[in-house]
């Protein structure tokens, strides 16, 4: 069995992050979407045996710095996701915004962790998006989440109801 990882989490791995927290599908085999993983385990092994298969080298290098932004045709979304990461470093963030899948992989522990990962950046100086699609009733952004002391990737799939169904930030 090979372990598939969509390109921020392959580069992620490949950068050497010893932790990387994605919330969501709670059936990965019939998920088109990335599988929870955290760390390389075996258990994150066979959670993303079935997502979708991406050469990890063309990945880790497209994810770390050669993806570039695209226009962005719902800044409504964007300001929603300022807003959202401006309340995850000031630990002040609630559950509103996400599903109960993803409240149940993210609350408490790695919401802290993406306060720290946050924090560390020095401030959000802005966002640019980098990808949208979608995939039946999810709408799937990736985006790099500028600050003066560095850069994070992040990827947010919404659900039909319009609240975050997966969260992931990795260091770009």
């Amino acid at each position: 069995m090979s372990l598939r990882l969509t390109p921020l989490f392959a580069a992620t791995v490949l950068l050497g992050c010893t932790e990387l927290a994605h919330s969501g599908a709670s059936n990965p085999a019939k998920s088109a979407t990335p599988a929870v993983i955290v760390a390389a385990t075996s258990s994150a092994a066979s959670s993303a045996a079935n997502a979708p298969a991406i050469p990890v080298a063309a990945s880790a290098q497209a994810a770390a710095g050669a993806a570039k932004a695209i226009e962005d045709q719902e800044p409504a979304v964007t300001a929603q996701l300022r807003e959202l990461l401006q309340k995850i470093a000031d630990g002040s963030i609630g559950e509103d915004y996400f599903t109960g899948r993803a409240i149940a992989s993210l609350f408490p522990d790695q919401m802290k962790s993406h306060t720290e990962r946050l924090r560390a950046l020095g401030g959000l100086s802005g966002l640019e998006l980098l990808s949208r699609t979608v995939d039946g009733e999810n709408r799937v952004y990736r985006y790099r989440v500028l600050g003066p002391n560095g850069k994070l990737l992040m990827e947010v799939v919404y659900g039909k109801s319009a609240r975050i169904n997966q969260f992931a930030l990795a260091t770009e």
